[in-house]
């Protein structure tokens, strides 16, 4: 009516958490040549959420431009009051046996089942008018017409077979095979002034690993050298995207794989004198095109992993030594990664564009005295 509004916000948010989990482990004799570890997994969480949006004195408005949601707190623009059971089960076992006496082999299996549930209300008022005419609704208010009520469920198994080499007492080279997810679950719906997101359930992703890995010590254990050289191959990637009311949902992207060497040495090079470093490359792209949810390519095969460098590098040098009657330190730390994407999706990644690398000096230096 030609007047100011207040755009003032405000949002109260409620959670509340429950966990339960039973786990039964029995082992055999560790100084067997054979020996064995066997159980069984369950835990049930739940999540009760419940956030008010609320535009103060909006339900006093004029036609408001935003009406508040019918059974929510009277100034609600925006409402959410939504049930999350998240239950999972599990048996596993897992052997090893010493083919010599310096050598291990090691295998185990996992069988898991997940079942997640979801069910309440998020939106406004419109949210409540959308799902009265797709599920004819007797009472017109948020706990009357709930729009979520999602299920998924998923069984499987995750695998780990790994030979163990112990060449001497400070050396020991190993190569490992596993296997491992990250479970499913439910999209939020969302709808807005005439637009519905209605995203279906997103599928578990997987992880197939092979490392061939070292871990020595020289000099009388002066200096440790560990590394790794690894190739994991990531098949229905998780990846979330923004969407209605910046409500975001997630899709499987398809897959991806990364390679890559790491390394770590410490190493005392005098009395008090410890030097210590870490490098990391990475090679982590798609290897099949991301396809939304309305069949857009979102990304080619081919595109680099976000937030993933090549290249990681820090070096420390510490010094400690006796300062009168005290301990004292100093210390010089060096840090550089390249640049990195930002952003998956070709659209995202051209409005906010790659980082850029660096490079961090950390200097360092204290003194401590007992009481």
């Amino acid at each position: 009516l030609g007047r100011d509004i207040d755009p003032t916000q405000v949002v109260h948010t409620h959670d509340s958490y429950t966990k339960f989990g039973q786990e039964l482990r029995l082992s055999s004799p560790s100084h067997n040549a054979w020996r064995l570890t066997a159980g069984a997994f369950m835990q049930r969480q739940t999540n009760r959420h419940i956030a008010d949006y609320e535009l103060p004195g909006v339900a006093n408005a004029v036609n408001a431009f935003s009406p508040p949601v019918p059974g929510a707190p009277q100034d609600d623009v925006y409402y959410t009051n939504a049930n999350r059971v998240d239950r999972d089960y599990a048996v596993f076992g897992e052997a090893a046996y010493d083919l010599t006496h310096n050598v291990t082999l090691e295998a185990g299996i996992r069988g898991f089942k997940a079942d997640n549930t979801l069910f309440g209300f998020s939106g406004g008022a419109s949210s409540v008018a959308k799902q009265a005419t797709i599920a004819n609704c007797a009472v017109l208010t948020y706990a009357g017409c709930p729009n979520i009520n999602k299920r998924y469920t998923e069984s499987g198994e995750t695998h780990k077979v790994q030979l163990k080499w112990q060449i001497e007492p400070s050396k020991m080279v190993y190569l490992t095979y596993s296997t491992g997810f990250r479970p499913g679950g439910n999209n939020r719906n969302a709808y807005f002034n005439g637009h519905s997101q209605d995203i279906p359930a997103f599928l578990a992703d997987t992880l197939t690993n092979w490392e061939l890995g070292w871990k020595t010590s020289w000099g009388g254990r002066k200096l440790y050298f560990n590394g790794a050289v690894f190739q994991e191959d990531w098949n229905k990637v998780q990846y979330s995207l923004p969407g209605i009311l910046g409500i975001y949902y997630t899709l499987n992207a398809g897959k991806a794989r990364s390679r890559g060497v790491e390394g770590s040495i410490n190493w005392r090079a005098a009395p008090g004198l410890t030097i210590s470093g870490n490098a990391t490359y990475i090679d982590a792209k798609l290897t099949t095109a991301f396809v939304g949810s309305d069949g857009t390519v979102q990304a080619p095969s081919g595109t680099r992993l976000p937030v993933t460098p090549h290249v990681k590098l820090n070096a420390t040098a510490r010094y400690e030594a006796k300062l009168g009657a005290h301990d004292a330190f100093a210390q010089a730390s060096l840090n550089y990664q390249d640049g990195a994407r930002t952003y998956l999706t070709t659209a995202g990644e051209s409005v906010l564009g790659p980082t850029r690398g660096f490079t961090t000096v950390d200097l360092s230096a204290g003194v401590s005295r007992g009481p």
